[in-house]
């Protein structure tokens, strides 16, 4: 009949109209979380500032010898290029041999023949990555890293004694994905493309203990200048 249709109609209407409120509540809500975070975690403001964006950027069409092309092989060949043609490359006459360069300095404690950390080090240098570090290709979280730190204290330092004891870095560790981002200018040329790299946080762990094996080596030996050590303690 048509007044229950009408009844229904109005039931449909609030529930409509519910709806809508809840989803902007949730908004509002998320939009809260995200402001009182700031503080301690600005990626994830403009991680959710850029998801509404309207106007999304994207890269190319890149010129070609036959024209703009927005095939995703041929631009990233482009890119590929374009970052290689910038990049310095070592000369084969500049290499050292590290054998030959180190034989005469195994007995002289003035030299740093060695890189000396324990697993309570990796533990702790674990627990000091930032909470918002992005993943590296691996995808790996700094808070995945921070809460497995006491079980993965010995891989890891096995890891990075076989890297530092036989000489043969781990491609799939220290491989790093390479991400194009705008910069300004026109779109359809890879030079305005500047290269982002971020690297897996477990190499950002390695790194950690290598910086603080040099420096304490270099304070040992009072090889810091005043200005270097007021650059230190600044970074």
């Amino acid at each position: 009949s048509e007044p229950r249709k009408c009844k229904l109609l109005k039931e449909l209407e609030a529930i409509t109209q519910k709806i809508k409120v809840s989803y902007t509540e949730e908004e509002k809500t998320e939009e809260n979380k995200v402001i009182d975070a700031i503080k301690n975690n600005t990626k994830a403001f403009f991680k959710y500032a850029n998801r509404k964006r309207k106007v999304q950027s994207r890269i190319g069409p890149l010129m070609t010898e036959n024209g703009p092309s927005d095939n995703a092989k041929e631009m990233a060949s482009i890119l590929s290029n374009q970052y290689e043609s910038v990049f310095s490359k070592s000369r084969l006459e500049d290499a050292v041999n590290i054998n030959k360069l180190f034989e005469d300095t195994v007995e002289d404690e003035q030299y740093l023949n060695d890189i000396h950390f324990s697993m309570e080090d990796i533990a702790k240098a674990l627990q000091q990555l930032p909470n918002n570090s992005a993943p590296g290709p691996d995808r790996v979280s700094t808070e995945l890293l921070k809460n497995a730190a006491h079980g993965l204290q010995e891989p890891l330092w096995l890891l990075f004694r076989r890297t530092l004891d036989w000489e043969q870095p781990l491609e799939d560790v220290y491989s790093a994905a390479i991400s194009p981002i705008y910069k300004g200018g026109r779109r359809n040329e890879a030079q305005n493309y500047r290269p982002v790299s971020p690297t897996n946080n477990i190499v950002k762990v390695f790194e950690r203990l290598l910086r603080k094996s040099l420096v304490n080596h270099l304070e040992e030996n009072s090889w810091y200048y005043s200005d270097e050590k007021l650059h230190r303690s600044i970074t």
